[in-house]
């Protein structure tokens, strides 16, 4: 097997996205990759492979596009972290990193030798290295084609590889902070952590956007200034978001979530349902129709005379109740770990409650939460635990 197929099923059409309204610099653009559906069906099949094996290569401290990891994990950990650091007193530094244009500025090279490192074959390297080198670029102006030119580094949006082939980057940047903590290099200099994104930069191409990047400080006594001007980022505080939701904020306060409830308008789950009953009663139509059944007896199964639609409101709470399935179950995973080790104990046999600073835990001034969990058993430790844990109920109110 050569590894190789024709180089035309491998052209791209590059579709500029802006990404504000009137856009005049080229990095106010996103750049879609349009790729042909033939390689992307073989991409793919690449990508499933890649998909088994990212646990093993990947650290856990990375939660998405990992097999059995979930991206909402992320925020749980950085809470827990944070509070464990403030109850203990012990001062520290946050650094929200941006990675500039991240996906078009990753050396294949570099790319290579960091799977070679982590245990790749030479065939599968090749593999890789193939589908990220020898794609075509097109640019749509207007809708037309403009030629067709080669790229010398980056990954294609749209490609179902270079998600996998980003983190095996990043993964390399996550290694070297390891070894520098290790080295206790942080504990004197600070100079050391830029020295590192100066040299994962180097051999990466990834540059860290300091425009964009955020140091905040944890606890007091912490010169900021000092720190600030070594780094070269700006200055932030607590609270703050992390991936779209509140970071280390007071999450029993309603006005905490007013962020993340402007992208979820009020009575959502009520307007989606009226949604549902119009339709059904109406068909679509704009008149409104009387309802001849309460809409109570239509999401009733169907054994019980209803239709077996699901309440929306029912079934959001259904899903929230998955975590007590998965701390159950999800026993080596690193949030898991976390909650055991600060509320559970690994090794205890005891009945014990969650500590109300769990995120897990997201109590509401509204009527209707939703109590589940009660004796789940912990693991490898035989030990049970009482859950009460209050999911947030009544979305739709």
């Amino acid at each position: 097997m050569s590894g190789t197929f024709q180089r035309s099923l491998n052209s791209t059409f590059l579709l500029l996205i802006p990404k504000k309204e009137r856009a005049e610099d080229l990095r106010d653009f996103r750049p879609i990759s349009l790729i042909g559906s033939v390689y992307k069906l073989l991409a793919k099949v690449l990508a499933n492979r890649l998909k088994l094996v990212m646990g093993e290569v990947i650290s856990d401290s990375q939660q998405a596009f990992v097999h059995g990891r979930q991206i909402l994990d992320a925020v749980l950990i950085a809470n827990e972290a944070l509070d464990s650091r403030l109850k203990d007193n012990i001062p520290g530094l946050l650094l929200k990193m941006d990675i500039e244009k991240a996906f078009d500025h990753v050396n294949w090279d570099f790319l290579m030798e960091v799977m070679s490192k982590m245990g790749f074959g030479h065939r599968w390297i090749n593999w890789m290295k193939w589908c990220c080198s020898m794609a075509t670029f097109s640019i749509l102006i207007n809708g037309i084609p403009s030629g067709f030119f080669q790229s010398s580094r980056g990954l294609r949006q749209g490609d179902p590889l270079s998600p996998y082939l980003f983190l095996f980057a990043m993964e390399a940047l996550s290694q070297l902070l390891s070894c520098a903590e290790m080295g206790a290099l942080f504990m004197d200099q600070l100079q050391y952590l830029s020295w590192t994104f100066m040299w994962f930069e180097a051999i990466s191409g990834l540059k860290v956007n300091l425009s964009k990047t955020e140091a905040i400080p944890v606890g007091e006594g912490i010169l900021m200034e000092t720190l600030a001007s070594v780094l070269g980022s700006k200055i932030g505080s607590l609270p703050t978001s992390y991936l779209g939701l509140p970071l280390r904020a007071p999450y029993k306060a309603t006005r905490v979530w007013d962020t993340v409830e402007e992208r979820f308008r009020k009575r959502v789950c009520a307007r989606l349902e009226k949604i549902q009953r119009d339709f059904l009663w109406s068909g679509g139509a704009l008149e409104n129709k009387p309802h001849l059944v309460s809409w109570k007896v239509i999401c009733a199964a169907k054994k019980d005379g209803g239709l077996g639609i699901r309440s929306l409101a029912t079934f959001n709470k259904a899903l929230l109740g998955k975590w007590l399935w998965r701390f159950a179950n999800e026993n080596e995973s690193l949030w898991k770990q976390i909650i055991s080790s600060k509320t559970c104990g690994v090794k205890t046999n005891l009945w014990k409650k969650l500590s109300p600073s769990c995120l897990i835990s997201l109590p509401t001034k509204k009527d209707g939460l939703l109590r589940l969990g009660r004796k789940m058993k912990l693991g490898e430790a035989g030990g049970f635990v009482s859950l009460d844990i209050l999911m947030i109920g009544r979305w739709e109110k």
